[in-house]
């Protein structure tokens, strides 16, 4: 079978969001539910399809479950879109965290 660069990248992505998946509000009914870690995997898979240059990030789950808890799954993932582009919540999940102090300047 033949992997280009591009689908070994999506396959990692879609590991480290299942490992991350299993570790995502463990104390919360709702967060346990198959279909629930189902539509959070595909919120962040559309996620880092859409934005190639962020791909997925650890930590993502967690807001990508929060905007799925209070708002549906589609506009979970437009709201994701959203807080990364538009809010600049992408800097904030870059190695080094070079955001932290612009946000935490704004609180």
């Amino acid at each position: 079978m033949y992997l280009n660069y591009k689908n070994v990248k999506l396959l990692q992505i879609i590991e480290d969001i299942e490992l991350d998946l299993e570790r995502t509000f463990l104390e919360t009914e709702y967060f346990l539910k198959l279909e629930t870690k189902q539509a959070i995997k595909r919120i962040l898979i559309a996620f880092s399809n859409y934005d190639r240059q962020i791909g997925y990030v650890q930590g993502m789950n967690f807001i990508a479950g929060v905007l799925l808890y209070h708002s549906g799954e589609v506009n979970a993932f437009w709201l994701l879109c959203t807080l990364m582009n538009k809010y600049k919540l992408s800097h904030v999940l870059q190695p080094g965290f070079p955001g932290i102090e612009a946000h935490s300047n704004k609180i």
